[in-house]
C-alpha cells in the first residue's frame, strides 16, 4: 500500500509521500501514468523533483569537499602534531560544505506558501523536508568540525583566543537552536519560524565575525540567502495586498466553525490555504482545507448531469467536465474549523456581526491534490471529523472534473455538516455514480430537505473490514482518507486482506 501522511497544525496540511510495502505492490503502470493528466504531473513535478533538489544539494557538498581537499591551507603541516595536522585537514574539508548547508537552510520557509521556491512548483512540505534535510546536515558537519578543531588544537598546544571562544560559543549555539526549531515544527509553527528568522540573523551576523577563521571572500555566501529572504518577504506583501470579505459565519452545536469569504484569487478546493484574519491576530497564518462556496450555482449551469432513473455503467461512462471557465465564477469559498487550538476558539467565540465585511488575507494554495485518478475504476473518499471538508472538496474537484465512480464514507459523531451541505451534496450526486453513507456515533439530526436515495445516515462506526470487502473482486480501487493515527492503522489492517483487489491507499492524518 502506498501511504501519505500530512503534516499539520491542527489541521490537516499537505501530505508528504511514506512507501510502507514493496514498490511491486502498487499497481503503477505506463498505461496508467500516461492515461492521466493529474499522475504524470505528480510524477513528473512532485517526485522526481524532491530527489532533484536533494541530490543537488548533496553533489553541491561533495564538490565543496573535494575542493577542500585539493586547496587545504599548507600551515597545517607545520604543527608539531602529526595527530592534530590531520585533524586540522579533517576539520578543514568538513567545514567546506557549510556555506552550502547553510544557504539551504536560511531558505525562507514559505509560511504563507508564498517563497521563491513556490514558483517553480515546490510546495510547503517540499520545503520543509528540504529544509529538514539541509538542518541535519549543517548540524552535523558543523558539529563533527567543532570537534575536529578542538582537538587538533588539544594535541598541537594551541589556545583559543577569547574571540575565537565567543565566535564559537555563538556559532554553536545557534546551530543547536536551529535544530531544535526543526523538531518543534510539527506542535508550534509559528514559534518555528520566528526562531527560524532570528536564527538567520543571528547566524549572518557570527558568520561575518568569523569571517579570519575561513577565508576573506566568504561573505559572498551569504548574499544569495540574504536576497532569497528579502525577496520573499516582498512576495508576501505584495500577495496580500487584497483581502477578501468575510460574508457569513455559522457555528454548529458541536462548535465546529463554517466561514464564508469571497476569494481574490482562484483555488482548487481539493488544496489547503492559509487566511488571516486581522481582526483576530493581526500576524499569524493558519491552514485549513477549503471548499467551493457556490458549487451547486457551477453544477446547475446547463452542466450534463446523471440521471437518477439511469444507471449507466462505468465501462461505457463518458466523461464530460464541466467547463473550466466555470471554474473562475468559484467566488465563495468556505471553511469548515474544529475549535482545536486558541485561535479556532477564538473564532468559533466571536460573533457574527463583529466579523461580517472583515477583511480575510489569503494565500495560494498549500499543498497539491493527492488524486492521482489514473485508470482506477472505481475511488472510495473516507473523512473522519473535519476530515469531511478535504474529502468533500476532493469530491468537488472530481465533479468539475467529469463524472466519475465514486464512494463517500463520512464519519462523526453526527451528521450536523451533511446537514449545513445538503444542497452541495445533492448536486454532487448528480455528477457522481455510487454510494454515500454517513456513520453517526452519536445523533443522526433530520435533514432539511429530501436525502432520500442521496446518503444513507447509520447510527455507530462503520466497520472497515466490511467496507474493504465490498470491492473484493474489483481490479483496482483508489482509496483517499483523512482522519486520524487511529484511523490509518484500521485502514491499513481492513485493505490489506482482501483479496483480489489491487488498493492504493492514500491517508492524511494530523500528525507526522
Amino acid at each position: 500500500m502506498y501511504y501519505i501522511v500530512g503534516d499539520s497544525i491542527h489541521n490537516v496540511t499537505n501530505p508528504i509521500h511514506k512507501l510502507d510495502t514493496k514498490p511491486k505492490n502498487i499497481p503503477f503502470y505506463l498505461q496508467s501514468l500516461f492515461a492521466n493528466k493529474y499522475t504524470l504531473f505528480r510524477v513528473w513535478i512532485f517526485t522526481i523533483k524532491d530527489y532533484f533538489f536533494t541530490a543537488i544539494l548533496l553533489l553541491s557538498a561533495l564538490a565543496t569537499m573535494i575542493y577542500g581537499y585539493f586547496y587545504m591551507p599548507t600551515w597545517f603541516d607545520n604543527t608539531k602534531s602529526v595527530t592534530g595536522s590531520y585533524f586540522f585537514k579533517v576539520g578543514s574539508i568538513l567545514r567546506r560544505p557549510l556555506p552550502v548547508f547553510l544557504f539551504a537552510l536560511i531558505i525562507p520557509l514559505p509560511q504563507n506558501n508564498i517563497s521563491l521556491l513556490s514558483l517553480i512548483g515546490t510546495t510547503y512540505q517540499d520545503v520543509l523536508v528540504f529544509h529538514k534535510i539541509s538542518g541535519l546536515l549543517f548540524g552535523g558537519f558543523a558539529v563533527l568540525h567543532s570537534i575536529c578543531d578542538l582537538a587538533a588544537c588539544l594535541l598541537c598546544g594551541f589556545k583559543l583566543s577569547p574571540p575565537s571562544y565567543k565566535n564559537g560559543v555563538l556559532c554553536f549555539s545557534f546551530v543547536l537552536l536551529l535544530l531544535a526549531a526543526i523538531f518543534i515544527r510539527r506542535w508550534s509553527y509559528n514559534i518555528f519560524h520566528k526562531i527560524h528568522v532570528i536564527a538567520f540573523g543571528c547566524i549572518v551576523g557570527t558568520y561575518i565575525l568569523h569571517i579570519d577563521a575561513y577565508t576573506k571572500d566568504f561573505y559572498y555566501y551569504l548574499l544569495p540567502p540574504l536576497v532569497l529572504y528579502l525577496f520573499d518577504v516582498l512576495l508576501r506583501i505584495t500577495h496580500i495586498c487584497v483581502p477578501g470579505e468575510i460574508i457569513s459565519k455559522k457555528t454548529t452545536p458541536s462548535g465546529i466553525t463554517i466561514l464564508t469569504f469571497t476569494k481574490n484569487v482562484f483555488y482548487n478546493p481539493t488544496q489547503f490555504i492559509q487566511i488571516l484574519i486581522p481582526k483576530l491576530s493581526p500576524w499569524s497564518f493558519h491552514p485549513f482545507s477549503i471548499l467551493c462556496g457556490n458549487f451547486r450555482e457551477l453544477v446547475q449551469q446547463g452542466n450534463p448531469t446523471l440521471s437518477f432513473s439511469t444507471s449507466p455503467s462505468v465501462e461505457k461512462l463518458i466523461e464530460t467536465p464541466i467547463n473550466t471557465e466555470t471554474q473562475l465564477k468559484t467566488s465563495i469559498m468556505k471553511l469548515v474549523i474544529a475549535p482545536l487550538g486558541v485561535w479556532t476558539t477564538m473564532l468559533t467565540n466571536t460573533r457574527e456581526k463583529e466579523l461580517l465585511n472583515t477583511p480575510i488575507f489569503t494565500t495560494c494554495p498549500v499543498g497539491r491534490p493527492i488524486c492521482p485518478l489514473g485508470n482506477f475504476g472505481k475511488i472510495l473518499l473516507v473523512g473522519s471529523g473535519v476530515g469531511f471538508c478535504p474529502s468533500f472538496g476532493h469530491l468537488q474537484a472530481l465533479c468539475i472534473d467529469g463524472i466519475h465512480d465514486v464512494d463517500w464514507v463520512l464519519v462523526a459523531k453526527s451528521n450536523e455538516l451533511e446537514v449545513e451541505f445538503e444542497e452541495d451534496i445533492v448536486a454532487a450526486k448528480s455528477r457522481t455514480l455510487g454510494n454515500f453513507e454517513a456513520y453517526c456515533t452519536r445523533d443522526v439530526l433530520p435533514c432539511k430537505g429530501n436525502m432520500n436515495g442521496i446518503m444513507e445516515f447509520k447510527q455507530g462506526r462503520p466497520n472497515f473490514v466490511e467496507v474493504a470487502e465490498r470491492y473484493e473482486g474489483m481490479k483496482d480501487v483508489l482509496v483517499l482518507c483523512w482522519g486520524s493515527r487511529m484511523m490509518k492503522n484500521t485502514f491499513e489492517k481492513s485493505f490489506r486482506n482482501v483479496r483480489g483487489v489491487h488498493f492504493t491507499v492514500y491517508i492524511e492524518t494530523g500528525e507526522l
